[in-house]
């Protein structure tokens, strides 16, 4: 079967998220604001068994900086279709929604852990997958301890 894709950050990836820490946020990857919008995306073509998986940064558009228990809300709504159908078919075709509820830790950051943590996230940004390089860009720009400062500068060509 085909299933239509698009940014998981933005309305097209058919995300609502909502976090105890911030539950009159607005909700990420808001469906509704898809209305009268076009979302140029494309098709993940699944094969019977086959599981995809797909990222989404909580923070990046959620508040989770203090320690903590936090409690989130996730669904998404994907529309699919046979793999032979075309996108446009796919558009208006079968929805499916699925939900969860679950629960996360937050705790603060040990400098000497932290560097582990980020050193494949500094790794994927030479990966030759865009979609890596991209996630690993967005996860540094959006959580770097000063330790990465450097890196930084780097994304951004302001060092030689």
């Amino acid at each position: 079967m085909q299933v239509i894709t698009g940014n998981s950050y933005s309305f097209c990836g058919g995300y609502q998220i909502e976090i105890s820490s911030d539950p009159s946020a607005d909700l990420s990857s808001c469906s509704t604001l898809g209305f009268g919008w076009s979302c140029a995306g494309g098709a993940w073509a699944i094969a019977p068994g086959e599981t995809r998986h797909d990222k989404v940064l909580l923070n990046y558009e959620h508040d989770l900086s203090k320690a903590g228990i936090y409690s989130v809300r996730a669904s998404r709504t994907l529309n699919y279709g046979s793999a032979a159908a075309d996108l446009a078919d796919l558009s208006s075709g079968v929805q499916l929604k699925t939900e969860s509820l679950f629960h996360i830790v937050v705790e603060d950051g040990n400098p000497e852990n932290l560097i582990g943590t980020f050193q494949p996230y500094v790794a994927d940004l030479q990966s030759k997958d865009e979609e890596r390089q991209r996630e690993a860009a967005r996860v540094i720009g959006t959580l770097a301890p000063p330790f990465l400062e450097d890196t930084i500068l780097s994304m951004l060509g302001l060092t030689s």
